[in-house]
């Protein structure tokens, strides 16, 4: 999809687009941060999505804390807080595991180091769960409070506005 998208915003260059997941790239923040610098209407967020996805993006970013923790200060200005999760009346969504979520995102950013808690983990297929446990420690980015504030409010106040 990425030629799609970067077609698009070569043709409409004010067009702001908010594009999910680390645009699918956290992979790779080589070709992150060139489209970041290429486009500068173009925005993304933290979320990784379903739980599976959600541990193996933590991962990544323990494995690399350092370049993450200097790409997300030097693109502060272009990064929203996400979850990616969807409400649903699916009952293992419980409130405290919709909260378990969301303080899991905020630990990634704000701690030295941390834990997620087991209604992450159960929430994982049979096979993720057999590549991980829910002991793991997991290096977080340790993000100052300017940081901090432009990606919780800042950014997301300036695009959708208050």
């Amino acid at each position: 999809f990425l030629d799609q998208m970067e077609r698009i915003l070569q043709a409409f260059p004010d067009l702001v687009v908010v594009a999910p997941h680390f645009i699918l790239t956290s992979s790779n923040l080589t070709l992150l941060s060139r489209l970041l610098d290429t486009y500068p209407n173009l925005y993304t967020d933290i979320s990784f999505g379903h739980p599976d996805f959600q541990v193996a993006g933590f991962k990544r970013i323990s494995y690399n804390a350092e370049a993450f923790r200097e790409f997300m200060q030097k693109y502060r200005d272009r990064i929203n807080f996400g979850t990616d999760i969807v409400i649903t009346s699916y009952r293992a969504k419980s409130r405290s595991y919709i909260d378990d979520v969301i303080l899991s995102y905020f630990d990634m950013l704000e701690k030295e180091e941390f834990t997620l808690p087991d209604s992450i983990y159960k929430m994982m297929s049979k096979k993720a769960r057999e590549q991980t446990d829910s002991k793991t420690v997991y290096r977080g980015l340790n993000l100052d409070d300017e940081t901090l504030r432009m990606i919780y409010y800042d950014n997301t106040e300036r695009i959708f506005g208050k």
